[in-house]
């Protein structure tokens, strides 16, 4: 059986990080190939079928170029496959050290839209959307692929709990599960839901980034009442089935996965989604997802008369867990 390495994030819970969700859905779906997966120093996991857990992540551990020296030790997969998103450091210091050891062959799956000018030092690198697939190759990155995100098969909920959750059981329920950063979509939907007055939105948003206390602070006090926060949520199947609609019409998706995959688990579970264009959430566009201009009457719109279709049978179709994993061992294979 092919041995592969996998550089995340510990693939341990919480389960509210996309890039590393994706590398376990990547271990646990594949069907000719055992991982070991190192996630920070000294943490280094060995899974045939399940990641297993232990220790803690060190935010800024790939910055550290022991970290890579200790991936070339030997006695290690000759095949590397890295999920984290790009780093100009890490990435000059990964590619000399690669050029120094050309028996190992790397595949990069870069999960957001790189910033900066990192040196891209992999033999293959993988996109989870076309919109960045075009932005790699127009960087240099050699042998650029796109790999769809894929989602576990799950059996949508029949009903939502939203008195267990604590939400309104008369208002149409907006949910907002993206980041309160600049271009993120919050202030875009809190706008559209002003002035829809029978709309209530529902932020599931967890603490990210410099000033994310005072920046949710500001929303939920302009939005009085109209708004509820729930902060990290465990169970996001729960709630994607106890709301009317998922709005993230960002215009900058800087650190998460270019197709995030609360998008794909909301049409799992059979909500309509509403996203932004100009950017690569514009490939979501067809059954149950609508793609609209960022402003708020057209936000406001498509809340009301949110899209029809089953987004259900496109995830079972084109964002499927398993498929994902098989087209990454097409790619292995190809590797050697």
């Amino acid at each position: 059986m092919r041995q592969v390495l996998v550089v995340s994030k510990p693939l341990d819970p919480p389960w509210t990080d996309g890039s590393k969700n994706l590398a376990r859905d990547l271990v646990q779906n594949a069907r000719r190939t055992r991982f070991q997966v190192f996630g920070a120093l000294g943490h280094a996991n060995v899974a045939a079928s399940v990641p297993m857990g232990g220790g803690a992540y060190a935010p800024r551990v790939l910055d550290n170029a022991r970290v890579l020296l200790h991936l070339l030790r030997p006695g290690l997969p000759r095949l590397h496959h890295f999920f984290f998103a790009p780093n100009p450091r890490t990435h000059a210091v990964a590619s000399a050290l690669y050029a120094v050891r050309r028996n190992f062959r790397v595949v990069h799956s870069v999960v957001s839209a790189p910033s900066g000018s990192p040196r891209y030092f992999a033999d293959a690198h993988v996109a989870v959307s076309r919109w960045t697939a075009e932005r790699l190759q127009r960087a240099g990155a050699r042998d650029v692929r796109v790999i769809p995100p894929g989602l576990p098969d799950h059996t949508p909920l029949a009903t939502g709990d939203r008195a267990g959750l604590g939400l309104s059981t008369g208002a149409r329920l907006v949910l907002f599960a993206g980041d309160l950063t600049e271009g993120g979509g919050a202030e875009a939907v809190a706008n559209a839901v002003l002035r829809t007055p029978d709309s209530v939105l529902v932020l599931a948003c967890r603490p990210k980034g410099a000033g994310f206390a005072a920046r949710e602070a500001r929303l939920m006090a302009r939005l009085g009442s109209r708004a509820v926060s729930l902060g990290t949520v465990g169970d996001m199947p729960r709630l994607l089935a106890s709301v009317d609609v998922v709005a993230l019409p960002a215009t900058d998706l800087h650190g998460k996965v270019d197709l995030p995959l609360v998008l794909l688990e909301a049409m799992q579970q059979g909500r309509p989604v509403v996203v932004a264009g100009g950017g690569p959430l514009e490939e979501l566009a067809g059954d149950g997802v609508a793609v609209v201009e960022p402003t708020p009457d057209a936000l406001a719109a498509a809340l009301v008369a949110p899209p029809r279709g089953d987004g259900r049978a496109r995830v079972a179709r084109d964002y499927s867990a398993v498929a994902m994993a098989d087209a990454y061992e097409r790619l292995y294979d190809e590797l050697g």
